[in-house]
């Protein structure tokens, strides 16, 4: 029911493209079912490329945050292995650090359970946050 007490139709509606034939509306009528499957794989397909796409595209643009030369790790040092102790500090922060967490969540955006039609979208830490 509507908010009115009015009922509401919903439906959907899915486009394929075939090749043409003599009985085509009858092979579509007799086998109506899998051609509504082949249309739903199809919008799956398309939505889930669409998504991903758009993953790939954050994640391109977060690679700047993570590249070791503006994490401002400490490279000074002798050539002991204690020397370099606080870069490897530094880099296991970055590994577990914000921006990692949120590139994370990103590649986890296909296990979402509402995919690829109900996205819940991670938000990037500010500029400067914890790497």
């Amino acid at each position: 029911m509507g908010p009115e007490g009015d009922t509401v139709y919903s439906y959907d509606e899915y486009r394929t493209i075939t090749t043409w034939r003599d009985n085509l509306a009858e092979s579509a009528r007799a086998n109506a079912k899998e051609w509504l499957e082949v249309g739903k794989k199809m919008e799956y397909d398309r939505a889930a490329a669409e998504i991903r796409a758009k993953r790939d595209e954050l994640l391109r643009q977060s690679d700047k945050q993570l590249c070791i030369d503006r994490l401002g790790l400490d490279t000074s040092g002798g050539s002991t292995i204690t020397s370099f102790l606080p870069f490897v500090k530094g880099l296991a922060a970055v590994l577990t650090g914000e921006w990692a967490e949120y590139r994370q969540a990103l590649r986890d955006v296909p296990q979402q359970e509402g995919f690829p039609f109900d996205i819940t979208w991670p938000v990037p830490p500010e500029e400067g946050a914890d790497v």
